[in-house]
């Protein structure tokens, strides 16, 4: 993940991929173990087609490691079944999210195992996001922040908690919990600013979701500082060329709106001009086709 890490998400799996068509990778435990965090960096970085194209060569390498004992297989099969769901999430069918959470893999959990309950927990709670269901987002998140309270965080665990937690103060932003998405800002702000890679593309993440956060409740120049630093982290680090538009242009529509809150016209109307979209519109005639080009419309239209 160290390559991740420093912002090149592309080139960590590309060199996974590699790695994984080498006989270097024959060993079952070294082949899950990579696929794994194959699937982790795409899912970071939100390439869903590196999701649901390399899901078939995990379920297979899973199917070949060896579980020695039934815990260890139960395990196995929680996990297995996270990946596989995310990855049918990752289709953006309505039909096959609807089946998602029904099978038995996901009425047994394990809290014992911390960090792969958290990430089932945030997944069945994005699900829920998607199928407009609030109060069922509210319940998984909240028994994902009761672990969280009472875990002993260390080591490369830190990097997962601080990502799980700035996934949920999105999550409770978006079902209308500002308070609580607040409060849990800046409880856990700090320590999710602190650890979090400054390269990653979930530092980027959440600088919008901050940004956005702060504007809601009337922090404009802090969130304008988030704002400004989003900007900076995807500006620098590689993504597809998809989710870098619309993570930038969502930073970008943050910043001016700040400026605009501020009085500061002229800077509104040239940080607007740095949205993905804004060449689409340089002449007459481009209709939008996203959620992302009406909002940018809007925001110019404002300012």
């Amino acid at each position: 993940m160290a390559l991740y890490a420093q912002g090149r998400a592309i080139t960590a799996r590309e060199g996974l991929i590699r790695w994984l068509g080498t006989p270097a990778s024959s060993d079952p435990a070294r082949r899950l173990a990579a696929y794994e965090t194959l699937l982790d960096i795409c899912l970071a970085s939100y390439a869903d087609d590196c999701v649901t194209a390399q899901i078939a060569g995990y379920l297979k390498a899973a199917e070949a490691a060896p579980a020695t004992n039934p815990t260890l297989r139960a395990e196995r099969m929680r996990k297995t079944a996270y990946y596989l769901d995310a990855a049918r999430l990752a289709l953006g069918r309505p039909e096959v999210t609807a089946e998602i959470l029904k099978g038995p893999v996901w009425q047994a959990e394990n809290v014992f195992n911390g960090e792969l309950y958290l990430r089932r927990q945030l997944l069945a709670a994005r699900v829920a996001l998607i199928q407009d269901k609030p109060a069922e987002v509210v319940g998984r998140l909240d028994k994902a922040l009761s672990l969280v309270a009472s875990m002993q965080v260390a080591g490369a665990q830190k990097q997962a908690v601080a990502a799980d937690l700035a996934e949920a103060i999105y999550l409770l932003a978006q079902v209308g919990q500002i308070e609580r998405a607040y409060g849990l800002f800046k409880a856990s702000g700090p320590f999710i600013l602190a650890t979090l890679s400054p390269g990653s593309v979930e530092a980027a993440d959440f600088a919008v979701t901050a940004a956005s956060l702060l504007m809601r409740v009337g922090e404009i120049d802090a969130g304008r500082r988030m704002a400004v630093a989003a900007v900076a982290v995807i500006q620098a680090i590689e993504l597809d060329t998809d989710t870098r538009d619309w993570l930038l242009g969502a930073a970008v529509r943050l910043k001016a709106l700040t400026a605009a809150a501020d009085g500061d016209i002229p800077a509104a109307r040239r940080a607007i001009n740095t949205h993905p979209a804004a060449p689409l519109y340089a002449t007459a005639g481009h209709h939008p086709e996203s959620d992302e080009e009406v909002a940018y419309l809007a925001i110019r239209a404002f300012v």
